[in-house]
């Protein structure tokens, strides 16, 4: 098996690897190679010239300390149980090492991987909050509500996922931040739903229902210590440390040096 990284030429093969493993169409796949991780950052697993597996690795910090983020980790289903995907993450784990890089860090897609990843070294470190918030409101603070503009800088919360183009597109669905004293948070609407993406004081949750007159807030955000008691704590992001001396206070990821 050849391993290397993606050259521009590489997008038709990459798009349709990318669209048969995620179910996605052909402008997505083209914004993650060309815009969202770059080809640089893609690595292809071949074999007798054909393309069967990709892994792409975002640039990213944790505090000082310089790692990456695994993204579209997949593979081609006729080559799958061969341990292709194990042999390319510690390739690139090698590479990325040999960079002076400290950690890797990833999401599983499903519950279901976080045992297959644990098995290839990394470990639990990143939560979320999932369920709703709901609330018999009482007095609500002041608070401002406006749209959240692309290039805004989100609060410094555990593995947010934070490219300049996610926040763009993030922006471009309609999202709203609202701010108090205490904190803000980010909210998407999803047909008739609000989804809160990031929070920084529960308060701020009782604002958004008082804005839209809802019954419920749905989370999806990163469990901050200032969140304690909101929502149901689980896992979100795994880490593999390439690097022993490499220690964290802040499970913080910054990527590409958007902020």
């Amino acid at each position: 098996m050849k391993i290397r990284t993606a050259h521009p030429s590489d997008l038709p093969a990459f798009s349709a690897l990318w669209e048969l493993a995620f179910q996605d169409g052909p402008e997505v796949s083209r914004f993650v190679f060309e815009k969202l991780v770059h080809p640089e950052h893609v690595y292809l697993a071949e074999e007798d010239g054909r393309l069967l597996a990709i892994l792409s690795a975002v640039p990213g910090q944790v505090e000082d300390a310089r790692g990456s983020y695994f993204y579209g980790l997949a593979t081609q289903p006729e080559a799958q149980g061969r341990g292709l995907m194990t042999q390319l993450m510690d390739h690139v784990c090698g590479l990325l090492r040999d960079q002076g890089q400290k950690f890797v860090c990833l999401v599983p897609a499903s519950e279901s991987l976080f045992g297959y990843y644990a098995q290839r070294g990394f470990e639990t470190a990143f939560y979320r909050l999932t369920g709703t918030y709901s609330h018999e409101l009482e007095q609500i603070p002041n608070f401002i509500s406006k749209p959240f503009a692309p290039g805004q800088r989100l609060a410094p919360v555990q593995f947010c996922f934070d490219p300049v183009a996610e926040r763009a597109m993030i922006s471009s669905l309609g999202a709203i931040q609202i701010c108090t004293q205490s904190g803000y948070g980010v909210f998407m609407p999803v047909e008739e739903k609000w989804f809160c993406l990031e929070l920084t004081h529960p308060e701020v949750l009782d604002c958004a229902l008082a804005l839209w007159n809802v019954p419920e807030i749905h989370l999806r955000c990163p469990a901050l210590p200032a969140l304690e008691g909101v929502g149901t704590k689980i896992p979100h992001g795994m880490i593999r440390v390439l690097d022993p001396q490499f220690t964290w206070e802040t499970l913080y990821l910054s990527l590409d040096g958007s902020l």
